[in-house]
C-alpha cells in the first residue's frame, strides 16, 4: 500500500511538471532566478524525491495577472484618468510663434478700437469704408514701429526760428579733433590731440571728468591723438580711438576703462555705434572697416574693398553701413547680409573725407572742392551738389539729425552751415560764423543743440594753421517756433 502511494505521488508531481514546461518564464524576476528554479522543480521530478513545501501555488507573472483579472486593465486606475480636467489644453500647448500671434492680434484689435471701434472681418469685407479703416491701421501701426526704432522721418526745419550762441568751452591742451553728444542732450564728450578725453556739462559747459593722456605712468588713457569718439543710444558705452591703433571702451559715468578692442593696424580715423544696439563699426588707415560687438568684446567682421585710408564711416539703425575712402574717392554701402557691397564714386575733388547717413535711402558727402553732395543709395551719381557750399576750402565735417531734414556742414572757411535736406536738392537754413578748423559737427536727437570743434590746425595732420582761433568747443541753442 505504501509502495503505491509513493507511485501516485511520483506521478502526479511528474505531470505537473511537464505543465509548467510549457508556460513562459515570469516576467518579474530575472532569467537566471527563474532558470534555476525550474531546472531545481524539473531534477527533483526527474529523482522522484517530492518536496518538502507545496508547490502548487505558484508566483504568477504580469501576463497572468491581467489574465486573472479579466483580461483588460481597469482604465479608471491609469494616471491620466485621475487627472482632473482642470485646464485648457490648447492654452497649455500653445507654442511660441502661436502665442505671438495671439498677442498680434490682440494689438490688432486694440489699435482698432482707437480707431473708430472694431471691424467686423467677415462680415463686411471688400468694402472701401473697411479697405480705409484698414489702411489707417497699417499707417498707425508702422509709425509707432518706427517711433521705437528711432527711424520715423521727422520735419524739423520748418520749426527752426533762429540759432544762437550759447556758450564755448576750453580744456584741451591742443586742438581738439572729435565730438560727440549723448542720445538725453545732457552731455558733450570731445577728444583731442593731446590724447585726452573730456566731458562737459551741455547746459552750463563745466567740466565733468578728465582722462589724461597714457604717456604718463599710472594712466590709463590713449597714447596718440584721439581722433574718433562716439557713445551708444542708452549712454552704456563711450568708444575712442585714434594713432595707437586700438578702440578704448568707457564708463560715461565715472571714466573707467572698460575694456580694449585691439585689431586694426593703422590709425584708426572714425568710429560710429549702429542704433539700437552695441555693435560699433571702426574705420582705419589700413584699409578696413570692423564690426565689434562692444558688450561681448569680439570682432564680428571685417568689411575690406577700399584701396586707400578709411577716413569716416557712419550707421544708422538698418543694417548697412556707409564708409568712405579719401583717396579713392569711393563711397561703399556694405551689405554685411550679403557679403557685398555698393560703390559710389565721387566725380569732384581729389578726395573725399566725411560722409554721413540722413536716412536709410539718402546720405550726404563733402570733398576737397567744398561741395557738399546729397546722394540716394538707389543711384550711382548724386541728385544733388551744393557747389558753393565752403569753396574753395574742402569739407572738414559733416553732421545730420537721424531720420530727419536737418544736417550741417563745417570746414576752415569760416562758417558752419545748416541745410534743409529736402527730396531732391539742399536748402540753405543759416549760416554760422565761425572762423579756424571744423574738427567735428554733433546734433542732439531733437536738434535743440548743435556742438563744433574748432582747431587750428587740420584734424588729421598739421600742414596748415590758423593761429588767431582757439582750440575749444563751442556750443549753440536752437531756438523753435
Amino acid at each position: 500500500i505504501l509502495l503505491l502511494n509513493r507511485c501516485e505521488s511520483m506521478s502526479v508531481f511528474g505531470k505537473k511538471n511537464h505543465l509548467k514546461r510549457k508556460q513562459p518564464p515570469s516576467k518579474n524576476l530575472s532569467n537566471g532566478v527563474a532558470g534555476g528554479r525550474n531546472r531545481r522543480r524539473r531534477r527533483g521530478g526527474q529523482m522522484g524525491v517530492a518536496p518538502a513545501v507545496d508547490n502548487t501555488a505558484e508566483i504568477l507573472s504580469e501576463d497572468d495577472v491581467g489574465s486573472e483579472s479579466g483580461g483588460e486593465e481597469d482604465s479608471s486606475s491609469s494616471p491620466a484618468a485621475e487627472m482632473p480636467p482642470a485646464f485648457d489644453p490648447p492654452e497649455l500647448f500653445e507654442t511660441v510663434e502661436q502665442k505671438k500671434l495671439t498677442l498680434a492680434k490682440q494689438y490688432i484689435n486694440e489699435v482698432r478700437e482707437k480707431l473708430g471701434g472694431k471691424l467686423k472681418e467677415s462680415d463686411s469685407e471688400g468694402s472701401d469704408d473697411d479697405d480705409e479703416k484698414e489702411d489707417k491701421v497699417a499707417v498707425f501701426l508702422k509709425k509707432e514701429a518706427a517711433l521705437k526704432l528711432g527711424t520715423l522721418n521727422k520735419q524739423i526745419a520748418k520749426t527752426v526760428e533762429n540759432i544762437t550762441p550759447s556758450h564755448f568751452m576750453r580744456g584741451h591742451k591742443g586742438p581738439v579733433t572729435c565730438c560727440c553728444m549723448c542720445s538725453e542732450s545732457r552731455y558733450v564728450f570731445t577728444g583731442g590731440k593731446d590724447c585726452s578725453i573730456i566731458k562737459w556739462s551741455l547746459g552750463t559747459g563745466i567740466r565733468l571728468w578728465l582722462i589724461k593722456s597714457g604717456r604718463k605712468p599710472g594712466n590709463t588713457g590713449h597714447t596718440g591723438h584721439v581722433l574718433g569718439l562716439d557713445i551708444s543710444h542708452d549712454s552704456k558705452y563711450l568708444a575712442s580711438a585714434g594713432m595707437d591703433k586700438t578702440v578704448f571702451i568707457w564708463n560715461p559715468e565715472d571714466a573707467s576703462l572698460l575694456k580694449k578692442l585691439p585689431g586694426h593696424k593703422g590709425a584708426i580715423y572714425g568710429l560710429c555705434f549702429k542704433k539700437q544696439t552695441y555693435q560699433l563699426f571702426s574705420c582705419s588707415t589700413d584699409r578696413f572697416v570692423k564690426m565689434w560687438q562692444v558688450d561681448d568684446g569680439t570682432n564680428l567682421d571685417n568689411l575690406c574693398g577700399h584701396e586707400g585710408a578709411v577716413t569716416s564711416v557712419h550707421c544708422l539703425a538698418g543694417p548697412r553701413p556707409i564708409s568712405v575712402g579719401s583717396t579713392d574717392k569711393s563711397l561703399r554701402i556694405w551689405k554685411i547680409a550679403e557679403n557685398s557691397q555698393l560703390i559710389f564714386s565721387a566725380t569732384r575733388g581729389d578726395f573725399v573725407d566725411v560722409v554721413c547717413y540722413v536716412d536709410e535711402n539718402s546720405f550726404l558727402s563733402g570733398d576737397s572742392s567744398g561741395a557738399v553732395s546729397l546722394w540716394s543709395a538707389k543711384k550711382k551719381k548724386p541728385i544733388f551738389i551744393a557747389y558753393d557750399a565752403h569753396s574753395p576750402e574742402w569739407v572738414t565735417a559733416l553732421a545730420s539729425v537721424p531720420y530727419a531734414d536737418i544736417a550741417a556742414s563745417g570746414s576752415c572757411s569760416g562758417f558752419v552751415k545748416v541745410w534743409h535736406v529736402l527730396a531732391s536738392k539742399l536748402q540753405l537754413l543759416s549760416s554760422i560764423e565761425l572762423p579756424g578748423f571744423i574738427t567735428g559737427l554733433s546734433i542732439s536727437p531733437d536738434f535743440s543743440w548743435l556742438s563744433a570743434c574748432v582747431s587750428q590746425e587740420p584734424r588729421l595732420g598739421r600742414w596748415r594753421r590758423i593761429p588767431q582761433c582757439k582750440n575749444s568747443i563751442h556750443i549753440f541753442r536752437v531756438d523753435k517756433k
